[in-house]
């Protein structure tokens, strides 16, 4: 197919696998390699092509397999550790057809029998939901242990399972303020408890808020860190908490398209302080790409919410298919979802049903706003 893509366009081939490259790659900056992250389509494109990586692989074993594949994850049996490892080699070379690779530090070759989960899962079941210290503390203690296993996150999830009381909440809320600021992967799960604290009219330590999501943008705006200093950014707007406009410096700098649209957002519905955000970085990077680039939702959103001013104005209204959507009001940026609609929160834990903390599974996830 790449082939047949650098040939003239009149020379061409019509194939639906070169049509399906072409439009993937324009999601991507014109980048050939990979597949776009996050689109649903991505993932009936990665099922395409690994349900062909799975046809060859079987033809070269040739014998049934025993195992199985989880989107793109493997795990097959073999009789012995011989020919697991020629398997493995084989895989690899098969991936290798299609531009692709094993992740190396995610491969293993393991002799049965083998646990069947990892231990500390079972240990943190095993200490009781309400007793928050109990949990958290040993949490603490396996994050040291298991530094790249989501600990914190799934010592969440079973807290969640129990109503917030009113006399424990600070304990609690101090705890997951110390989760985000340590592990920033739990932003997701934090800003849900935090939320359902609000909602059920507990105090929010806004000061405390504050301080953490100032302290995550500083340290992570500057490495170019998009989800955290989004997250961090979407934190303060769902609690309604006001941020210094001086902690906000660096996102200028940043090249994700989500942070600065969440940054005016916030700035324009009051909660950016002591000044006012510093555009001209965002409004030279939306002139220079225009609405072809990465930064088309920056631009597009920063235009119709009038946040860019008038030369981004004026490309959004003379493009064919932005200027139409323009016209019919469609945007991809919801600002109300940070209103909690416990019907629009779907389950909590990356682990799934937790039958130690009542297996809930319809737990609170405050809406995304994109």
């Amino acid at each position: 197919m790449k082939s047949n893509l650098k040939k003239p366009r009149k020379e061409r081939e019509d194939l639906l696998g070169d049509r399906l490259d072409d439009l993937s790659m324009r999601m991507q900056d014109g980048q050939s390699v990979g597949i776009p992250i996050g689109p649903e389509t991505s993932h009936v494109l990665a099922e395409v092509v690994l349900s062909a990586v799975d046809s060859r692989f079987q033809e070269i074993i040739g014998k049934p397999l025993r195992g199985f594949r989880a989107l793109d994850d493997y795990e097959l049996a073999f009789e012995s550790r011989s020919d697991a490892e020629k398997a493995l080699a084989e895989l690899q070379s098969t991936l290798l057809k299609y531009e692709l690779q094993l992740n190396e530090s995610k491969t293993c070759v393991v002799k049965l029998p083998d646990v069947l989960q990892d231990t500390w899962t079972s240990t943190l079941r095993n200490v009781r939901a309400g007793d928050l210290l109990a949990l958290f503390s040993r949490a603490f203690e396996l994050v040291h242990k298991h530094p790249d296993k989501s600990i914190l996150r799934y010592a969440i999830s079973i807290a969640h399972g129990v109503d917030l009381a009113r006399d424990s909440w600070p304990v609690y809320q101090d705890i997951l303020l110390q989760c985000a600021a340590s592990e920033p992967g739990t932003l997701r799960y934090v800003t849900t408890e935090l939320a359902r604290a609000r909602a059920a009219d507990l105090r929010i330590d806004e000061t405390g808020v504050r301080e953490l999501c100032s302290y995550l943008i500083r340290a992570h705006a500057p490495l170019g860190h998009g989800s955290e200093v989004a997250w961090a950014l979407w934190l303060a707007i769902v609690l309604d908490v006001s941020l210094p406009a001086r902690e906000l410096s660096g996102l200028t700098q940043m090249v994700d398209p989500f942070v600065p649209v969440l940054a005016m957002w916030a700035e324009e519905c009051g909660q950016i302080v002591g000044g006012q955000l510093e555009r001209a970085g965002w409004v030279e990077t939306t002139v220079d790409e225009g609405l072809a680039g990465g930064h088309w939702l920056l631009a597009y959103e920063g235009a119709t919410r009038g946040w860019l001013g008038g030369d981004a104005e004026r490309k959004v209204a003379e493009h064919e298919v932005f200027g139409w959507l323009s016209e019919k009001d469609v945007s991809f940026f919801d600002g109300e979802a940070s209103v909690l609609n416990l019907n629009r929160w779907s389950e909590m834990s990356p682990y799934g049903e937790l039958p130690d903390s009542g297996g809930e599974t319809g737990s609170p996830n405050p809406s995304a706003p994109f």
